[in-house]
């Protein structure tokens, strides 16, 4: 174990444990490193974005000078760090106390806080030496995150692991430290799922609309009461497996829409002409990505729209 602190007896295989654990729990890649930046535990969750970065030395090397940076600044203010892990990609830096000290820390991601830039994306491919479509594809499968949710991730994981690090500190009986510990670690993973029921709610407090729509049937999955209302339905359990083609005035345009994301896999400031159940017709301006559903292996279509007017709609 590279830990170079005596008060920290815990093995590596419940250092993982409880790692892995917050990895599933909150859906992205999360590794212990010490001071020196050094691994301590194997990265859970790994991205193929992840690995390809790994494969050039030009961006490994980046890689650790980014690193390097955000833990003196950990050090510096003892809080959680979020910083840009790699081009138009995040992480977060969350330190782990022991006795008033910071010993180590949590860093999760790569995440990513919305669509792709195509500029960007360009330019990284061509530094990995990989086709842009390659490169796009690892982006894309990259965990969506707001700034917000990320932050308060890593506040919670700064919580849990100094808790359990410093429980573990106490210097009590092994069989009884260990069910301590393990209780406390299944607390903590109830407060995770409160964390994320939170994220949720501000998921249904946002203005614009957000949706997820099944790539194959073409049907709404989960929609936000603004996404509901602004199609003119009172609540999103009025939208949930209806077809969204059925929605447009001219259903043909969303065949055309899905053509271009099948093909690019992202599409940005898209207009759809929808008409309401009283028959009234909106526009809108739409931003979607296609993302993998980790537990059915599908590909669903992940978007934001927001209404404009007729005049803006014939201006895209």
């Amino acid at each position: 174990m590279k830990l170079k602190d005596q008060r920290i007896n815990l093995s590596l295989q419940v250092l993982q444990r409880i790692q892995d654990n917050y990895s599933t729990a909150l859906g992205i890649p999360i590794s212990i490193r010490n001071q020196e930046g050094e691994l301590i535990t194997k990265l859970s969750q790994p991205s193929k974005l992840w690995a390809l970065i790994h494969s050039s030395a030009e961006a490994e090397k980046k890689l650790v000078n980014l690193l390097k940076i955000a833990i003196e600044k950990c050090n510096r203010t003892g809080q959680v760090v979020i910083f840009e892990r790699h081009p138009d990609t995040y992480a977060f830096l969350a330190p782990i106390y022991v006795g008033g000290e910071i010993i180590a820390f949590f860093i999760g991601g790569l995440v990513r806080f919305g669509n792709p830039n195509l500029e960007i994306a360009t330019e990284q491919s061509a530094i990995l030496k990989i086709d842009l479509d390659t490169y796009l594809d690892a982006y894309l499968n990259l965990p969506f995150f707001t700034k917000e949710r990320l932050e308060a991730s890593a506040n919670l994981i700064k919580l849990i692991g100094s808790t359990i690090f410093n429980l573990e500190n106490q210097g009590s009986e092994n069989k009884a430290k260990n069910r301590l510990i393990t209780r406390k670690n299944e607390e903590l993973t109830t407060q995770l799922q409160e964390s994320q029921n939170l994220y949720k709610r501000i998921f249904d407090t946002v203005n614009d609309g957000i949706y997820l729509a099944d790539l194959e049937q073409g049907t709404f999955i989960d929609i936000n009461p603004a996404g509901a209302q602004l199609l003119g339905y009172q609540s999103p359990t009025d939208l949930i497996g209806k077809v969204v083609r059925n929605l447009y005035v001219n259903p043909s345009e969303r065949d055309h829409y899905l053509e271009k994301l099948k093909a690019q896999g992202v599409i940005s400031k898209w207009p759809a002409h929808i008409r309401t159940p009283s028959g009234e017709e909106r526009y809108f301006e739409t931003n979607a990505s296609l993302i993998l559903d980790q537990k059915t292996g599908k590909q669903i279509i992940q978007g934001i729209f927001r209404e404009i007017l007729p005049r803006e709609h014939r201006q895209i």
